[in-house]
């Protein structure tokens, strides 16, 4: 049985299509906010490479994944909390498998609402992949980032997947100055669902459970 595509949305600074990490991007879209109206665009090519190493990450354990970009972050890695939830739902009206949020929210006030956005993509066949809040129970793959662990190496506990905070190599430059950090832990996390998914599995959150390890 050949493998099921997966289509995989990415939360982010938009995706350089032409890094050979990367190798292709079926397409996307950019989101941001003005004047308290959320807008969306064409535009979502990445300027600050932390959307393209997320992705190339991603493509390093699942190199047949169909890679969307979703451009939230414009001159900075900070977004208005309105235009992450416009990327959820236009994660699900386009029918993803997967969305991966690298991404967190310092006011906890907000978690509610994204956790219900979150629950309602689930709802409609979207899992969301996205750094651990401050609850030990959300609708998304939960996770945080372990420096023990390397590469394909992912742990659950306490209800969270645990994966390397380090990005896919880069040639000789030295990890220490690579992008490094939570968001790469996500991106881990949504590359190896993204396979799971394309070997036909439908459990993912008990698939993954099953492929980590313990505490």
């Amino acid at each position: 049985m050949s493998p099921r595509l997966v289509r995989v949305g990415i939360v982010d600074s938009g995706i350089n299509a032409r890094d050979p990490q990367v190798v292709a991007v079926e397409g996307g879209v950019g989101i941001r906010v003005r004047d308290g109206r959320v807008e969306r665009d064409s535009s979502w090519e990445d300027l600050l490479g932390h959307g393209t190493a997320v992705a190339a990450t991603i493509r390093g354990h699942a190199p047949s994944a169909s890679l969307v970009s979703i451009r939230v972050f414009h001159r900075t890695l900070e977004a208005h909390f309105e235009a992450i939830l416009y990327a959820i739902e236009w994660g699900v009206e386009e029918r993803l498998d997967l969305l991966n949020l690298s991404l967190g929210c310092a006011n906890r006030e907000r978690d509610e609402t994204f956790d219900y956005a979150c629950a309602r993509a689930r709802d409609r066949g979207v899992a969301v992949v996205s750094a651990a809040g401050a609850s030990l129970e959300s609708s998304f793959l939960a996770v945080e980032a372990d420096f023990a662990l390397e590469g394909e190496e992912i742990r659950f506990e306490g209800g969270r997947f645990h994966a390397s905070p380090w990005a896919r190599p880069r040639g000789v430059l030295p990890r220490e100055k690579n992008f490094h950090g939570t968001s790469f832990a996500v991106a881990h996390v949504t590359g190896i669902a993204a396979r799971i998914l394309s070997e036909g599995e439908r459990s993912l959150r008990e698939a993954l459970a099953r492929v980590a390890s313990g505490p």
